[in-house]
């Protein structure tokens, strides 16, 4: 039996928390990372909402979607989730980061992975997807999740996986 691909996004959104009928998110960055726990940052007015998977639940979906030789679990307890109200010198710099990339006209950009970083970025209901992207090969796309990422490192200072994942993005 071959995997179910179309499979994968929806369980992935299910576990971080991110349900299917749900009201489209202001923005919002879902980071799924080769080497590091897959993540999200939401955005909805002022509210920031980070989720973080455990390790294992990555592999508990590919199993669920029929990739063999994988073992992993999901028990309830494998998202964790921090919630913050985004400060307004904060939130004005970010909005004028947006208004600059223009996040909305954005198509996908699939570039060639280096142990790299998936990406699934939400605007409204716009979403595109990006791999690895650079500031050279894709720059407005590099500068949406990275500016999400300091956004959020700056509301939540002690997360040390937004630090992990803007890793993939230098």
């Amino acid at each position: 039996m071959n995997p179910d691909w179309d499979l994968y996004e929806p369980l992935l959104s299910t576990a971080l928390g991110i349900a299917a009928d749900e009201s489209p998110p202001d923005w919002r960055g879902v980071f799924q990372p080769t080497f590091h726990e897959d993540a999200s940052i939401t955005i909805r007015g002022r509210d920031l909402i980070v989720a973080q998977l455990r390790p294992g639940v990555r592999a508990q979906i590919m199993a669920l979607i029929g990739v063999r030789g994988v073992t992993g679990r999901v028990d309830g307890d494998d998202r964790v989730e921090a919630r913050a109200t985004i400060p307004d010198a904060l939130f004005g710099k970010f909005e004028h980061t947006m208004k600059q990339i223009d996040p909305a006209t954005l198509d996908s950009s699939m570039h060639a992975a280096r142990d790299g970083i998936v990406l699934v970025g939400q605007v409204g209901r716009h979403r595109f997807r990006a791999s690895s992207p650079t500031r050279a090969a894709a720059p407005r796309h590099h500068a949406f999740f990275v500016a999400l990422l300091q956004l959020a490192a700056g509301v939540l200072p002690d997360r040390p996986l937004l630090d992990e994942l803007g890793r993939y993005l230098d």
